[in-house]
């Protein structure tokens, strides 16, 4: 059965995700007047139903990603880059990601594979190529990754081998995988 929502005030929903675990959903809304972005956890049956509202100061809340434990989120912002949100203590338990002084580009993806979180820089700003920006799941920096060649990436995923998947803009449509070789470095592969 299929049921419409709809949100008071025209609110914009910037993302969503569902959250299996607390059969649950998380909705980002766009910015409101007070300058804030609105997260809220609803319930998966009655959306009408919040267990938690989250304010965030940032410009948006662009992607997300979840596991059993925590709500990966990346924002557009100019001091976070992202946040970890617990699942089951979104109030108290977060860890906010500082946004790395050098970075001209706003993150437009996330990934994580269980060990590590990802995120994807797209590379189209004149002169640089895509990056992915390392991080353990605790929010520690661990590595910028340059994905030489790649200036227009849109999209990543992370499988269950360790491999990250990348998709491009570009006509036609690239596919890297870009996946870890000895040394914590990585190597890339385009089809």
């Amino acid at each position: 059965m299929f049921k419409r929502t709809e949100y008071s005030n025209n609110t914009q929903i910037t993302n969503l995700r569902v959250d299996n675990v607390n059969e649950a959903i998380w909705v980002a809304f766009a910015k409101n007047t007070d300058g804030n972005v609105i997260l809220q956890r609803q319930s998966g049956f009655d959306v009408s139903q919040t267990f938690f509202n989250l304010t965030r100061s940032v410009d948006k809340l662009v992607e997300s990603t979840i596991d059993s434990n925590f709500l990966y989120v990346a924002y557009e912002d100019s001091t976070l880059l992202g946040e970890i949100i617990s699942l089951t203590n979104p109030l108290t338990t977060t860890i906010q990601i500082n946004r790395p002084i050098s970075l001209v580009e706003n993150p437009i993806d996330i990934a994580t594979d269980g060990t590590y979180l990802f995120f994807l820089m797209p590379g189209i700003v004149s002169g640089l190529n895509s990056k992915v920006l390392q991080y353990t799941l605790l929010g520690v920096f661990v590595q910028t990754i340059d994905i030489l060649t790649i200036t227009d990436a849109s999209s990543i995923t992370a499988d269950n081998v360790g491999d990250l998947w990348i998709y491009t803009n570009t006509v036609p449509t690239n596919r890297v995988r870009l996946f870890p070789i000895s040394g914590g470095l990585y190597d890339i592969q385009i089809n």
